[in-house]
């Protein structure tokens, strides 16, 4: 069995240990550090060209090796050549060419895009690389589809003054009001508010003392249609026909108004009607208490305030109060679009 002369190999070496007769990844050889590439002259003879050992041959090769490992194979040939420009690239690429593109900022798709190249004063690395889609530099990301989970709230600075805040959101695509102005500008539930500009209510009111109702807010009674009125003050009207039966307008339960401070109350309803029939025509009730109103108290076709006088106490505010059309002679047709409550004056409220 052969074996090869390893006269003065390394014992020590960390990497490549099988080639133990170059120091090579681990320091670089010299004629000084490896004693099997300082060669020999023949004694007595200076003249004479070395003579070759063994450990001279198997040294070099042993460092040729190394050097193969450490740039493994084909380390000219780029990341991704297609098969069949293999070839081509072995036969054309350095591992030179390969690091001065690196070195100059030349760099290909995996680090950071054709045509972005190098600066000398700036040099620019993979550190400072923008995703802007720009000058050659890497296309935007897109979170559609380059993007996976989402991004935790433990991971938004919430609590100190660079944090993401509600003077940083807006209230909604369409509303460039910043979370923050809008909420400063909001009325609290608990803490109230003030108003300083002018206040419009499409819906109604509802205080101690005051109630506004539109007629869409109230309980429409059998054979009552809501429709557009565009003289409603609100732009729609309960209505109703009819001549010789009663016809209940619409209800309003006092119970879920049971808030309102006892006391004497004038109730203001807005009516109108097609014809200024005889007799009686609306009739407002609540409790024991009933007010009718004559029909010649209209004019035809306009609205007019009709108003109704009651007690608000412990009975009437467990009863319903009405607003009905009453048996005309004639078939007349009766609107209404709203009413308001307030009392007669506040000396008389006593809760």
């Amino acid at each position: 069995m052969a074996y090869r002369s390893e006269n003065d190999k390394f014992s020590l070496k960390t990497n490549y240990t099988d080639l133990n007769l170059t120091l090579y990844p681990n320091a670089v050889d010299t004629r000084l550090n490896n004693t099997n590439m300082r060669g020999f002259v023949n004694i007595g003879d200076g003249a004479l060209p070395d003579y070759v050992m063994a450990e001279y041959m198997n040294a070099a090769i042993d460092g040729v090796m190394a050097l193969e490992r450490a740039l493994g194979a084909t380390p000219m040939v780029p990341y991704g050549t297609a098969p069949e420009n293999f070839n081509a690239a072995v036969e054309g690429g350095t591992v030179a060419s390969r690091l001065s593109r690196i070195e100059n900022g030349l760099f290909d798709v995996r680090y950071g895009g054709n045509g972005w190249n190098g600066n000398a004063s700036t040099r620019p690395t993979l550190s400072t690389h923008n995703h802007d889609g720009l000058n050659g530099h890497p296309g935007k990301i897109s979170l559609t589809t380059e993007i996976e989970g989402l991004l935790q709230k433990a991971n938004l600075n919430l609590t100190s003054e660079t944090g993401v805040t509600g003077a940083d959101v807006y209230v909604s695509k369409t509303n460039p009001v910043l979370i923050s102005t809008a909420l400063a500008d909001t009325l609290s539930l608990t803490l109230g508010g003030t108003v300083s500009g002018e206040t419009t209510f499409k819906k109604g009111f509802s205080s101690r003392t005051r109630l506004d109702v539109t007629a869409d807010e109230l309980t429409v009674g059998s054979g009552v249609s809501l429709a557009t009125d565009t003289s409603a003050s609100v732009g729609k009207a309960l209505s109703a026909t009819s001549a010789g039966t009663v016809v209940t307008l619409a209800t309003l339960p006092m119970a879920e108004k049971s808030h309102l401070l006892y006391g004497r109350y004038v109730l203001a309803a807005r009516i109108k009607t097609t014809a200024a029939a005889a007799g009686s025509l609306i009739r407002f009730q609540v409790g024991a208490t009933v007010v009718d109103v004559a029909g010649t108290y209209f004019t035809p076709n306009q609205y007019k305030q009709v108003f109704f006088v009651f007690e608000q106490n412990s009975t009437t505010k467990a009863a319903d109060l009405t607003i009905q059309k009453l048996a005309t002679a004639a078939s007349a047709t009766v609107s209404f679009d709203s009413l308001f409550i307030e009392p007669i004056h506040p000396a008389v409220l006593d809760r």
